[in-house]
């Protein structure tokens, strides 16, 4: 057997592997309830809406995670290596960057929006 074979069928397992423990490469989104705790834990994208405010979404993995709040309120906890980004058009949400990954709040309409850096992650506000 060729060591480029070999080379490939270690890469193949290795992305089978990868593939089973986080059981989402592909995007995914939905909608949280006000008052609600929500998660995004996946290797793809994650979009979560919370379209009346007040939710805790936690995001996890090595995806990205995009947050609407256009009621304001909601507080994103960035545990992953991906990036986490917030939209908060009704403002005062909290973005805690706890992961690897950079956070970023890309609107805060209403003014009051936090993000603190509690690791080696970008913080954006």
């Amino acid at each position: 057997m060729s060591n480029l074979l070999r080379l490939g069928l270690a890469l193949s397992f290795v992305l089978a592997a990868f593939a089973a423990c986080t059981n989402d490469l592909s995007a995914t989104s939905g909608t949280c309830s006000a008052g609600s705790a929500c998660g995004c834990d996946g290797a793809g994208s994650c979009d979560r809406s919370c379209p009346d405010g007040n939710c805790t979404i936690t995001c996890g993995g090595p995806g990205s995670c995009n947050v609407s709040c256009p009621k304001g309120g909601c507080k994103v906890t960035n545990q992953g290596a991906g990036s986490a980004n917030v939209s908060c058009a009704g403002g005062n949400c909290t973005l805690e960057c706890n992961g690897s990954g950079s956070c970023n709040v890309t609107e805060c309409g209403g003014g009051g929006c936090v993000c603190n850096r509690r690791s080696s992650g970008t913080c954006n506000d």
